[in-house]
């Protein structure tokens, strides 16, 4: 297995910087995983790994061997695709065998590792089949084995499963955390799904405009997001952003349209407007009437077995305010639970069909947002809540509330 060294690694196409100075450790035998969305950057720093891009500044070490100018073929690296690249003429033995083939291995050997292969990944069955008479997970798991077999010093992996239904992407996630559990295979996984990121990976890095936001532990990243960006793209649903103002540091008090609070945080803002990220599950509802709530109206429901999402429209407003919508996340505990129908109200609610409900999400951020603003914040005292506190100076800031007011 490999180590894989980043240090001071730029990439350009033209004058345009994909990847800006870049200094990072990928461990011997690790899951990494580079998150991000489309076109920040991901695919392109696992193509200079593989050596299939040139880096146009830095080095990248294996193991501290330089490899900036060796070919991918004595990288000895193994790469999957995400449109499986299996050879159509070929049965699943022939496209698995391939890569000893091109060594010139003994047929013997070729045969034992092929059996070796098929075996660990599911395949014996059909080592005869070309891959039309296969389905999507079978492809990908054939496009697995053909890596495998050569015995990589690095895996490395394209979105292996976006072409798969959501079903079968559970199904070779599982796959893919057990081999690695089993190989030990240093492995370099990108995917625009963060929900992938947090299940295989040892350590994530989410990227965006070519820049690594925050490197670390999925629980971490989740935890403790490092910016606006990182809170707003990890997690489903994802983190709730209020703006406000500090009038107290010790102890931390934050106003939000009129209410203030003080949530409990690991660091101190540098400047007086912060932005308050709130995750949904970490506010509670009740049905109980207690004058700081919201009351709302059930507009639509989202059933999705394991919990049921609901878009609500507040029924107390400021003056001169449109109605805006909120929605909630509840689990699904109860057995007799089915979901809030639509034009249910707030005041219909009772312990029994409400209370464990998770979350109201503001779904438009403005001023405007008013007293529901005021009243979730305001809720917030009292209960236990992980919130952070961010610098409205940070330009992920500016961009976000820009983006949201543009639309």
């Amino acid at each position: 297995m490999a180590e894989i060294r980043f240090e001071k690694v730029a990439k350009r196409f033209r004058q345009v910087s994909v990847i800006k100075e870049l200094n990072l450790t990928i461990h011997d035998g690790e899951f990494f995983t580079f998150v991000g969305p489309s076109g920040c950057g991901k695919s392109t720093l696992l193509n200079m790994i593989a050596g299939l891009e040139p880096v146009s500044e830095g080095r990248i070490l294996f193991d501290a061997k330089v490899v900036n100018d060796l070919s991918p073929k004595d990288r000895d690296i193994a790469m999957v695709f995400q449109s499986y690249a299996l050879y159509p003429h070929m049965t699943v033995f022939e496209n698995i065998a391939f890569p000893l083939r091109m060594k010139k291995v003994p047929k013997n050997r070729i045969s034992e590792e092929v059996t070796r292969i098929s075996g660990l990944l599911g395949l014996a069955d059909l080592l005869q089949r070309k891959p039309k008479e296969l389905s999507g997970g079978q492809r990908q798991r054939v496009a697995l084995g053909r890596a495998l077999i050569r015995k990589p010093e690095v895996f490395l992996m394209d979105e292996p499963l976006s072409n798969l239904d959501a079903r079968l992407r559970i199904g070779m996630r599982a796959e893919l955390k057990k081999l690695h559990q089993e190989l030990h295979i240093t492995t370099v996984y990108v995917t625009h799904d963060q929900s992938e990121a947090l299940s295989l990976s040892n350590r994530i890095a989410v990227i965006h405009r070519g820049e690594i936001q925050q490197c670390g532990a999925p629980r971490e990243v989740y935890g403790k997001p490092a910016n606006v960006f990182v809170g707003g793209f990890i997690g489903s649903p994802p983190m709730n952003f209020v703006h406000g103002m500090i009038r107290k540091k010790t102890p931390l008090e934050i106003e939000c349209n009129g209410r203030e609070f003080s949530p409990s945080v690991e660091r101190l803002p540098v400047s007086d407007k912060v932005i308050v990220g709130i995750r949904p599950e970490d506010i509670p509802v009740s049905s109980a009437q207690t004058g700081t709530g919201i009351e709302g109206t059930v507009m639509i429901t989202e059933p999705a077995g394991s919990s049921t999402g609901s878009i609500l429209t507040g029924t107390e407003r400021p003056s001169g305010d449109t109605h805006r919508q909120i929605q909630s996340c509840r689990p699904e505990k109860g057995r007799g639970w089915s979901g809030l129908p639509t034009g249910f109200s707030s005041s219909m609610l009772t312990p029994k069909n409400a209370c464990s409900i998770l979350t109201y999400i503001i779904h438009k951020f403005s001023d405007e947002c008013g007293g529901y603003i005021r009243d979730i914040m305001q809720k917030t005292q009292k209960i236990p809540l992980a919130a952070y506190v961010l610098s409205s100076e940070d330009m992920e800031f500016r961009k976000l509330f820009s983006s949201l007011e543009a639309s």
